[in-house]
């Protein structure tokens, strides 16, 4: 049996050579962690004249956009209220959520022949229209966050429900205004 100056043998050094080597790529590897809003970091928590925070309701692409109650109330919010804003050179925002390790962008599920098309976070791609939204003024400081291909406003269907779709837009219902804000 061969060894080598330190007294290992060559098959032991293979070996902790082999560990040694699969720590490394297993922890780099890993997915990375959601980033942490706070404020000035381009994150922000968005959120509509009835208190209602915009989530991701899961960490998977085609999962639901929802409307939930802010976490914590002040401060940086929980992840899945967390959105990037991402201005584009056209002038048209997107936003990406910080639920997921590939931060998956706000997007219309065009997919569907309905009036009212429910609301989804999809990987991101800048070339995508339903993922690009107008923040179009309101009064008060809010603004509808416009779709611009379909021409419709972040809201619900006269339903009740808490799930989010673009609507025909009304700057008169509070559950359409909003305000983009930093999570200071």
């Amino acid at each position: 049996m061969f060894t080598d100056r330190t007294g290992l043998t060559l098959i032991a050094r293979r070996s902790l050579l082999a560990a040694l080597l699969s720590v490394i790529c297993t922890v780099a590897l890993l997915p990375g962690g959601a980033a942490q809003a706070a404020a000035g970091d381009g994150w922000f928590r968005i959120v509509n004249a009835l208190g209602f925070a915009l989530a991701a309701d899961d960490t998977y692409e085609g999962g639901n956009a929802e409307f939930a109650n802010p976490e914590p109330t002040s401060g940086a919010p929980v992840y899945a209220q967390a959105w990037l804003r991402v201005r584009d050179p056209d002038g048209l925002l997107r936003f990406r959520n910080a639920v997921a390790p590939a931060w998956y962008a706000l997007t219309v599920n065009t997919g569907l022949d309905w009036v009212n098309k429910p609301v989804i976070l999809m990987g991101n791609n800048t070339n995508f229209a339903n993922q690009k939204w107008r923040a179009v003024p309101a009064s008060n400081g809010f603004v509808l966050l416009q779709n611009p291909y379909t021409g419709k406003c972040i809201g619900t269907p006269p339903t009740g429900n808490l799930s989010v779709y673009v609507v025909a837009c009304n700057a008169n219902d509070n559950i359409q205004r909003w305000k983009v804000t930093d999570n200071d």
